[in-house]
């Protein structure tokens, strides 16, 4: 479902870039717990507010809440 939604978003393969199907399945990813959709599809919602879906300050609200869910992932650049 990830990858799917990763060919929509990006129009990659056979896929034509299709925004509001990128979400769709972004969105089916992430409830069946994809913490990796779950994180893109915040960032959907967050920056893509001007093309997925028209209510963008209900989105941004859902991004946010979104991300705080998830776990904090550390990485050591060192």
């Amino acid at each position: 479902m990830l990858k799917m939604a990763q060919n929509y978003e990006q129009g990659t393969g056979a896929y034509t870039r299709n925004i509001q199907q990128a979400q769709e399945w972004y969105e089916k990813a992430a409830e069946a717990g994809s913490e990796d959709a779950q994180r893109r599809l915040a960032n959907v919602l967050y920056e893509g507010s001007n093309g997925f879906t028209k209510d963008a300050a209900k989105d941004i609200k859902k991004a946010v809440e979104m991300l705080k869910s998830l776990p904090i992932q550390l990485t050591n650049s060192v």
